[in-house]
């Protein structure tokens, strides 16, 4: 069966400046989506005064939006034809509007910030804007990194390289906080503003450099057969590799969503007793030394894929990170403040692993896919995945609202009590960790192997054959 446009055609050796130029997108996208995970909680909670519950409750209609978003925008770039292929228009014009509306969100005009109710619409509404924004940048960037190698080893390469340069922007990200605490760029909400537009700065370099500079494999120009929305979103979520993936995604991001909200405020009340200054720095160091073991794990995640196999590899090392969780109950201590920076090895190893076995994994379902099908969609496959898991972090994200709020944890200037913060440190090391070993299940026996996949390649009828 023909499959046009698909991986087969692309060389299965990528170029070192081709995968820089796909993993700097990633930069971008960790600008933007951890320094709004830094910034959300401490911004419209310690500065602004809206209770967590309600700020969990805010982040659920823009993360169900951009789910929906996400399929709209891969029926789209899949049926796309320009003389610059499918993907790149998008990822650019994406990339310019997603750093203006990071730099909008923070930017509550004053007549509205002593009214609980205005600013969380202020929220919401800035929120469905970005999040549709960045689904226009994000979701074209994966799939065009799913079309650059057939070859099975290559693509964990690939998004070996992907990793690195989120860690990039991740470590960058992690010091948001810090930057608006310090009072270099101002104090409160307004230093909250300036380093918001710095950030749009860098969001919009970055996140454009992948569409400016990097090469379509497949740049047609001739019209294909269509994609229509439903019929093909039906058939993907019939196939169980689809289902299996999906399902990985959903625990392991739900694990690490449900955990952003808690973490702060068992960071910033447990482990550095109420000083948001301290929290700040001990988050930086923090999320540094995730980082930095993370990117020293990259060359041990490829080496054990390639002996266990990707899906064995992705089951270790999310069950590392809810290792990672179920150290926390001790490991964070306010007598020892600093030993807490133990979990996070566990984490950043872990959270790397995953997400650079998963997209290899995806980019080899979607090629299944193609080669089954006949019928190339990398954009709406890996969107129809995105909008699920996206999905379950916004319930992720909600639930961790709501169970803040239901110990009693307040916004400005709130001091927890005994009680408070013991439930604060059981939820920290429990609900990651169970959501964690969840996405280890998910990838029992998983079906999908390189042998499995050369053998379709095999029997595929190549491009223009009769």
């Amino acid at each position: 069966m023909p499959v046009p446009d698909s991986p087969a055609a692309a060389p299965a050796r990528i170029p070192r400046p081709a995968k820089i130029h796909f993993g700097m997108g990633f930069v971008g996208n960790n600008l933007m989506v951890i320094g709004l995970e830094s910034l959300i909680f401490p911004v419209f909670s310690l500065y602004l005064g809206l209770p967590p519950a309600l700020i969990g409750l805010a982040l659920i209609a823009p993360r169900v939006w951009d789910g929906l978003v996400d399929l709209f925008i891969g029926r789209y770039s899949d049926n796309l034809r320009t003389r610059w292929g499918r993907r790149r228009p998008l990822i650019v014009a994406g990339a310019i509007a997603a750093g203006l509306a990071f730099a909008l969100i923070w930017m509550v005009p004053a007549s509205l910030a002593q009214n609980h109710a205005a600013t969380t619409v202020w929220l919401i509404a800035t929120l469905l804007l970005f999040w549709t924004a960045q689904a226009v940048f994000y979701v074209p960037l994966e799939a065009l990194g799913m079309t650059l190698t057939p070859d099975y080893h290559e693509r964990t390469v690939l998004m070996a390289y992907r990793s690195f340069f989120a860690k990039v922007g991740q470590l960058a990200s992690a010091w948001c906080f810090w930057l608006v605490e310090s009072g270099y760029f101002g104090t409160g909400q307004a230093g909250a503003v300036n380093v918001g537009w710095l950030w749009a700065g860098l969001i919009v370099i970055t996140c454009a450099w992948p569409g400016i500079l990097l090469r379509d494999p497949n740049p047609t120009t001739a019209p294909g057969p269509r994609i229509r929305l439903l019929p093909a979103l039906q058939a993907i979520l019939r196939r169980p590799v689809f289902l299996r993936l999906s399902g990985f995604l959903i625990f392991a991001s739900g694990s690490m969503s449900i955990s952003s909200g808690i973490h702060f405020y068992t960071n910033l009340h447990y482990v550095a007793g109420s000083d948001a200054a301290f929290a700040a720095r001990l988050t930086g160091v923090g999320t540094s030394l995730n980082i930095i073991s993370g990117v020293l794990a990259l060359p041990l995640v490829s080496w054990v894929s390639g002996r266990v196999g990707k899906h064995r590899a992705a089951q270790l090392a999310v069950a590392l990170t809810g290792i990672g969780s179920l150290l926390s109950w001790v490991l964070f201590t306010p007598r020892h403040p600093w030993l807490s920076l133990g979990v996070t090895p566990f984490i950043g190893m872990g959270i790397v692993a995953v997400y650079q076995l998963y997209f290899a994994l995806l980019a080899d379902a979607a090629e299944e896919s193609a080669l089954e099908t006949g019928q190339a969609a990398e954009g709406l496959f890996s969107a129809s995945t995105n909008c699920l898991a996206k999905l379950g972090q916004a319930a992720a994200l909600a639930t961790g609202g709501v169970l803040l709020g239901w110990i009693g944890i307040e916004g400005r200037d709130f001091k927890p009590n005994a009680d408070q913060l013991h439930h604060l440190r059981l939820m920290r090391m429990a609900l990651p960790a169970l959501l964690a070993f969840a996405a280890v299940a998910c990838l029992h026996r998983y079906p999908l192997t390189r042998d499995r996949l050369e053998s379709l390649r095999a029997h595929a009828t190549p491009v223009g054959a009769p």
